[in-house]
């Protein structure tokens, strides 16, 4: 389940609210988010972190 009713609630309300918000069509649900996902995982393959070793103590 995702939030996008809350989502539909929200957008309803602030057209209730604010006179120039456009409600619903003013709204660009997922997309922001699929960007930014897709933004990490390129980024990902450029800065890859290495797990560091553990130095092995000799007694």
């Amino acid at each position: 389940m995702d939030n996008a009713g809350n989502c539909n609630t929200t957008a309803s309300e602030l057209k209730k609210l604010i006179l120039t918000f456009g409600g619903s069509a003013a709204c660009t649900w997922c997309f922001p988010h699929i960007i930014n996902l897709i933004a990490k995982i390129i980024i990902s393959f450029f800065f890859k972190q290495y797990k560091k070793k553990k130095p092995h103590v000799k007694v």
